[in-house]
């Protein structure tokens, strides 16, 4: 299986058309907001508005509550949700069942 490259902290409209450009398989938006590359719900909308199915489009949260994911997934096309906490075996499967997105590519 060829490696899959993701470049995640894309905050700009400029960082994504270089993650475009550079042919990486996944745009990575950081919902954090300890992180400096942290995004907005409303600017994530805009990032994967603009990316337009030309690369998949990974939302990266940390211990979020199921309301925090929710807001992201309604203002952004996320194709998958990346994990970065403490969440247990038990959180992934309520927020794949719930969101039915997968936690892992």
């Amino acid at each position: 299986m060829p490696a899959k490259i993701k470049i995640c902290g894309i905050s700009t409209p400029e960082a994504l058309d270089a993650t475009i450009a550079a042919r990486a398989d996944y745009a990575g938006l950081v919902f954090y907001p300890a992180s400096p590359r942290a995004v907005t719900s409303n600017v994530a909308g805009a990032l994967t508005s603009r990316a337009a199915g030309q690369i998949a489009m990974v939302g990266l949260f940390v211990d979020a509550d199921d309301a925090v994911i929710a807001d992201a997934l309604v203002a952004a096309k996320l194709n998958a949700l990346q994990l970065h906490g403490s969440e247990s075996p038990e959180r992934v499967a309520q927020l794949r069942a719930r969101f039915g997105k997968p936690d892992s590519l």
